[in-house]
């Protein structure tokens, strides 16, 4: 696709997206005629929004949402991390790069859902599907179904969020925190009357985080194994999740041939407490994850990977933890803070090496509705990329780099 082609279908989509966004949202409560009125029957089993097909049993809901951000980048700096072996030991480079300060980015990212549900002798059978399209600095992105699956019975196959995955917090940007959609098999247990236990089975190549030169995954692996436990009530919602993870390297290495197989493993905690402040509603989220071989269970680091080879040939789970708590405050019904604080630290270890990076992220924004179904918002986020090395029992030097990004939004939900 030549430059001209991609520009006039940026400004094809972002002018389509300016439209959404602008839409009267009193459109959306047009009341049918009398020639569609028994088409629209409303299928109030299934919850709101859903409509019965004509002729079936079946009902069917529809939503979505376009959302137009941009953000500025202030780094002057990032840190660098190149992975090599020497003497067979592996080795590392690393230190801060100069970098163009101020980079604009505008991205616009458009959703649309389908909900069907029909009636069963085994309970309802829905079947859902998500496709999205996403226009940015990235030409290889453009339109693919985000997810599709399908539920009855307590069993979900397809494409979906994972269900190791509590949340990413409260604001417009994800805080550090696992976040995957996956291909899986799942049988989902009610427990009591507002208490699920899941097993699934996930597709991890999602989950992958590999440099190609510590770590270089199988395409031969097992699907990991996750089991989560969630309840709901009045006050909010806890669950605690664990995932097995088959870690298999795709060489042979020159002392050892081929490394054995390893097992590693995830686990976190999360909860959402909902209540009151200074007559207000507020939503307190804290969630955290520990693992080893499992980087992606954390929410990803970009200067680790799940594991390293290490001089004797063997898999080395990288180890790591997450901690994430975000606050959300209305302050009227059109408007509302938030803050979210996340990071992660890695150690990586090895006979002859040491290496622990770390991230951390705070965010402070706030977002206004104009209209029902339209909102706009302004966030601030604040990083710090760190990392530290030693070699042979000697201590290198911490890299260190800081930086702030400034997101503008906005979002039309229909």
């Amino acid at each position: 696709m030549t430059m001209r082609r991609r520009a006039r279908r940026v400004r094809c989509l972002v002018g389509v997206a300016i439209l959404a966004l602008l839409q009267n949202p009193a459109m959306a409560d047009i009341v049918p005629d009398a020639g569609t009125e028994a088409a629209v029957t409303q299928c109030p089993g299934f919850g709101p929004g859903f409509i019965r097909m004509p002729g079936t049993q079946s009902c069917l809901k529809t939503g979505g949402q376009i959302t137009i951000s941009h953000e500025t980048n202030s780094a002057s700096s990032d840190l660098f991390a190149e992975t090599s072996y020497v003497a067979g030991e592996p080795f590392l480079i690393y230190d801060l790069v100069a970098r163009d300060r101020a980079v604009l980015q505008s991205k616009v990212d458009a959703m649309v859902t389908f909900t069907a549900a029909t009636p069963t002798d085994h309970g309802p059978l829905v079947t859902f599907a998500a496709l999205r399209g996403i226009i940015d600095e990235n030409p290889d992105q453009s339109l693919f179904v985000d997810q599709a699956f399908v539920a009855l019975a307590g069993f979900t196959v397809g494409r979906r969020a994972s269900f190791f995955d509590f949340s990413t917090g409260l604001s417009f940007k994800d805080g550090y925190a696992s976040s995957a959609i996956t291909n899986l098999i799942a049988y989902t247990r009610p427990v009591g009357l507002r208490g699920a236990l899941t097993v699934s089975l996930e597709d991890n190549r999602a989950r992958r985080v590999e440099d190609g030169v510590w770590s270089l995954r199988s395409g031969d692996t097992l699907p990991d194994l996750v089991v989560s436990g969630r309840i709901e009530r009045d006050w909010g919602a806890a669950q605690i999740s664990a995932a097995l993870i088959h870690l298999a390297d795709d060489r042979a290495t020159a002392c050892c041939g081929k490394p054995d197989d390893r097992l590693g493993f995830a686990v976190s905690a999360g909860a959402e407490y909902r209540t009151r402040v200074a007559g207000r509603f507020a939503r307190f989220i804290v969630g955290g994850a520990y693992a080893e071989g499992g980087m992606s269970y954390l929410g990803g680091l970009p200067f680790a990977s799940d594991y390293l080879v290490d001089g004797n040939g063997a898999i080395v789970p990288t180890k790591g933890f997450s901690l994430l708590a975000s606050y959300e405050h209305v302050w009227r019904e059109d408007l509302k803070s938030t803050v979210t604080v996340s990071g992660i630290s890695a150690r990586m270890t090895t006979q002859a090496l040491d290496w622990r990076p770390t991230t951390v992220l705070a965010t402070l924004g706030t977002e206004y509705m104009p209209a029902p179904g339209l909102m706009v918002g302004l966030e601030g986020s604040y990083y710090v990329d760190s990392g530290k090395a030693r070699y042979f029992g000697v201590e290198g030097e911490r890299s260190q780099t800081d930086f702030f990004k400034l997101t503008s939004y906005a979002r039309r939900q229909f």
